[in-house]
């Protein structure tokens, strides 16, 4: 799997021909994680200062984000701290700790809370 900065265009006639004009489409799912949400991760990440990145990152997370910090730390060779529900499904705490594997990137689930505020 494999982060690109720029994944390719394809070109998209049935939609082109609807709109009278060249439609192309940005392929986001050929990404490594199937998704856009890397970009807004590995940014923020990217541009830590250097005493920032030595302490890592914690992120609390159960969707494509998670993937897309636990992609963004391993490419840039930085600790983390992912938190996700237990609530997440299986699915999405494999795809992080796949990422999670190859560096020290941890996905720990949390139990589900007892009780909100709301309900005292």
């Amino acid at each position: 799997m494999m982060l690109q900065l720029k994944p390719p265009l394809a070109y998209a006639p049935r939609l082109s021909k609807e709109k009278a004009c060249s439609v192309y489409l940005k392929r986001e799912d050929l990404q490594g994680i199937h998704s856009f949400k890397h970009r807004g991760a590995y940014n923020k990440i990217a541009h830590l200062r250097c005493e920032e990145k030595s302490r890592g990152v914690i992120a609390a997370s159960a969707d494509n984000h998670a993937q897309g910090v636990a992609l963004s730390v391993q490419k840039l060779g930085i600790d983390a701290l992912i938190i996700m529900s237990k609530t997440t499904p299986s699915i999405k705490v494999d795809a992080v700790r796949v990422w999670g594997q190859r560096l020290n990137c941890t996905a720990i689930v949390t139990p589900r809370p007892t009780h909100t505020a709301e309900s005292g």
